[in-house]
């Protein structure tokens, strides 16, 4: 039996760990399958309520178009096309399982409403400054 540093990952017996290029490829994946999704909401709600009232809710349905993305996917505990894309199987670190829906809404909530909900305030706090 060899000794093996508490610091190297465990590898499930089947997949390596993911490489940052697998990684950032997966994340250019999630990211083009976003904006293409962004593009066709954004075309339907042009035809909807037209492009003047679009302008002032562009970036709610840019939000909405990315929730809707991985809420679709990451909540139900699959994995986005991207993930799919380059093998990437998502798991909690230590204990090498998939993460728990708690775990995953957290993740959407922290890349998507997070930063809206930031530039939001921000925007508000420079109009106040004024």
């Amino acid at each position: 039996q060899t000794d093996v540093p508490t610091t190297e990952r465990k590898e499930w017996p089947m997949f390596a760990w993911a490489d940052q290029a697998e990684i950032l490829r997966a994340s250019q994946k999630d990211e083009y399958h976003v904006r293409q999704l962004q593009s066709m909401a954004e075309d339907a709600a042009e035809h909807t309520i037209g492009g003047r009232a679009l302008n002032s809710y562009r970036k709610e349905l840019e939000v909405a178009s990315t929730l809707a993305y991985y809420g679709l996917l990451t909540l139900r505990g699959l994995p986005t096309l991207g993930e799919e894309y380059c093998d990437i199987i998502p798991v909690t670190a230590g204990t090498d399982t998939p993460p728990a829906a708690g775990r995953r809404a957290a993740q959407i909530l922290w890349k998507v409403v997070c930063p809206y909900l930031g530039q939001l305030l921000l925007a508000r706090a420079s109009a106040r400054a004024r």
